[in-house]
């Protein structure tokens, strides 16, 4: 089976998007998500990947997956309306890239989130940057900082999302 859908001119009462695309087929009990598009304005929003579709209820809890996003928000609180959030809470410049990945219970992949001039839930954040990586079943962050003027806050760290769920952590902050 196979879908493939485009809306343009999107309108839902306040929400609006200039286009959206999705297309996504199954075979063989994968499926797989070719692209999902999202464009508004000045804000854009990719999506792909592929999963397996289990055979057995039990293969449920170690899924198989493929995901890749990349993102260039250029509105915040314009593209937070389009979700159904409250667009004053949200304001500023976002841009993500990424992938993830799970086979046979080992999981993969990294993420890159940064931000300028931002507003999230009505606190300010001058600039954003987050680093995270995935190996195995440990999550790396590998920078995670925030900062407004001459504060800052910074996360470095690794954490095990399985087993003992051990972790590692240094933080630093400066309020003034």
């Amino acid at each position: 089976a196979a879908l493939w859908a485009e809306v343009s001119g999107l309108t839902w009462r306040d929400r609006t998007a200039d286009t959206v695309m999705i297309g996504a087929s199954l075979y063989n009990r994968e499926v797989q998500i070719e692209q999902l598009f999202i464009k508004q304005r000045n804000n854009q929003l990719t999506l792909s990947g592929e999963f397996a579709w289990p055979e057995r209820l039990s293969d449920w809890m170690q899924p198989a997956f493929r995901g890749d996003i990349s993102a260039s928000i250029n509105d915040l609180g314009d593209f937070a309306r389009l979700f159904g959030l409250s667009p004053s809470d949200f304001a500023g410049k976002l841009a993500a890239n990424g992938n993830v990945s799970a086979r046979e219970g080992k999981l993969g992949g990294q993420l890159s989130v940064s931000g300028n001039s931002l507003v999230v839930f009505r606190s300010p954040i001058e600039s954003l940057e987050v680093k995270l990586g995935l190996e195995e079943s440990r999550l790396a962050i590998t920078k995670l900082e925030l900062r407004q003027q001459d504060d800052f806050f910074r996360v470095e760290g690794s954490f095990a999302l399985t087993g003992d769920r051990s972790y590692t952590a240094t933080a630093q902050t400066s309020v003034t």
